[in-house]
């Protein structure tokens, strides 16, 4: 097994039972930025600023740009590695998730699964069997997938969670049966005090963005926008890291991208090296490239537009990735 050190940080480049060292001041710092951001959009925005000038809208287009970095400090959470001590890690993560929409736990189930599933057909929204489904099919299930799908699906979760248990029991049989997802979509989110936490965060989702669409008042379609904007970006970011990489590979199952900003999304574009590592902290994502001796497949940007391209048959899957 190969090792890496940077400064006193010595690291295993197969990434099994490691705690990386955490940027935690770092952590706490763009926790605060988050939460002052979204109080600034869900509140400030429409009681002080609108009323005196539509131009502060100008805050709402911030807050969308700066989607990918949130998303990223909470995927930082779901794997407990926004701070070292797990209550901490997850008081900080449950504030940053409910403010994004969704509660902390079903965004934790949600990606871990994503883990356990990854180059398996069940994780890839843009496959599709030609014997089973044409094209035209498939692509009208992967394009709303694809601009809106993942977030529609996060904040779905925030209502369902308060249907009676029997009808939660069989929501969770829509989870693919790979590596018996059903199965533990039941075991994790309906244990009893799990479920209670998934409501509470739930309702605090519902009560804060039920105020903000008060204060807002007449200019509601503005928050509406931001939500949607914040959705597509969320959606379409998430599933280029995987959209036609080689199936059945494990770590290999993502992709790494080229991109001059990487620190600013907290090096969520290094995903393949997440994969890899999923133990590593944003910050030790770049040591660990090197130390394996990876790459990056493309550029950023170029990647999100490839998805656009439209979902690929088995037959076509396999010279897909290779050329891509």
């Amino acid at each position: 097994m190969r090792r890496g050190m940077k400064g006193n940080t010595v690291y295993s480049t197969k990434g099994e039972g490691y705690r990386a060292d955490i940027p935690l001041r770092l952590n706490l710092v763009l926790v605060a930025v988050f939460v002052g951001l979204a109080c600034a959009q869900l509140f400030v925005l429409p009681l002080w600023l609108l009323p005196t000038n539509r131009l502060w809208a100008i805050v709402l287009f911030a807050s969308m740009l700066s989607t990918t970095t949130n998303w990223s400090l909470i995927h930082e959470a779901i794997h407990r590695l926004l701070a070292p001590v797990a209550r901490a890690n997850d008081a900080c993560g449950r504030v940053l998730a409910i403010l994004f929409g969704s509660p902390l736990e079903m965004l934790r189930f949600a990606h871990l699964l994503h883990h356990q599933l990854n180059g398996t057909p069940a994780d890839r929204p843009e496959y599709y069997e030609t014997g089973a489904t044409s094209r035209v099919k498939a692509a009208m299930r992967y394009y709303p997938y694809l601009v809106m799908g993942i977030y529609a699906a996060e904040v779905a979760g925030t209502f369902v969670c308060f249907l009676p248990r029997p009808v939660l029991m069989r929501f969770t049989r829509l989870f693919p049966m790979e590596h018996g997802a059903d199965a533990r979509a039941q075991a994790y989110l309906l244990q009893p005090s799990r479920l209670l936490q998934i409501r509470i965060d739930a309702i605090s989702v519902i009560l804060i963005y039920g105020l903000a669409f008060w204060f807002y008042g007449g200019y509601w379609p503005v928050l509406v926008l931001s939500i949607l904007a914040r959705g597509m970006m969320v959606s379409i970011a998430d599933n280029s890291y995987h959209y036609g990489a080689p199936l059945g590979a494990g770590a290999g199952s993502a992709q790494n991208f080229r991109l001059a900003w990487s620190a600013g999304i907290l090096n969520f574009n290094l995903h393949r090296v997440h994969h890899a590592h999923p133990n590593l902290s944003w910050a030790r994502l770049p040591d660990a490239l090197r130390a394996d001796g990876d790459r990056c497949d493309r550029g950023y940007v170029s990647a999100q537009l490839a998805q656009f391209r439209g979902p690929i048959s088995n037959r076509e899957y396999a010279r897909f990735s290779q050329s891509s």
